[in-house]
């Protein structure tokens, strides 16, 4: 397994847990979740910002609770992103709102602004 896709694999992970299963929060774990977030490098944040056109989490984005927590993942990685682009993709997914997370792969004015982007980081998506 090359170091992309480790480094893709563990940012969906931590993603997924930390949105939750929709029904609560695991409290003992989120503040670990957030540390981890918090540590994330720049390029690790910006495969978190796109993160909502994978399939694990898009599904996750269906639920209230989730919307809510990706909502402030997005506040965490804006705090630490410095490239101009992961900020500028952070801003467009906050502008959407949270009840609008669960369909911004499929919002036109995202996904062709951010197509290059989205195709390098998740080549399996089609777009």
């Amino acid at each position: 397994m090359s170091s992309t896709s480790l480094n893709k694999k563990y940012v969906i992970t931590l993603i997924t847990v930390f949105l939750t299963n929709g029904s609560g929060t695991a409290w003992n774990a989120d503040a670990i979740y957030k540390r981890l977030l918090n540590q994330l490098t720049e390029n690790q944040i910006l495969l978190a910002a796109l993160s909502f056109v994978s399939e694990e989490v898009e599904s996750k984005l269906n639920w209230s609770l989730s919307q809510k927590k990706f909502s402030e993942m997005l506040d965490i990685l804006a705090d630490h992103a410095v490239g101009n682009k992961t900020l500028e993709i952070i801003r467009a997914l906050k502008n959407l709102g949270e009840q609008n997370y669960k369909v911004a792969s499929q919002n036109s004015t995202i996904t062709r602004q951010y197509t290059p982007l989205i195709k390098e980081y998740y080549p399996e998506v089609d777009m």
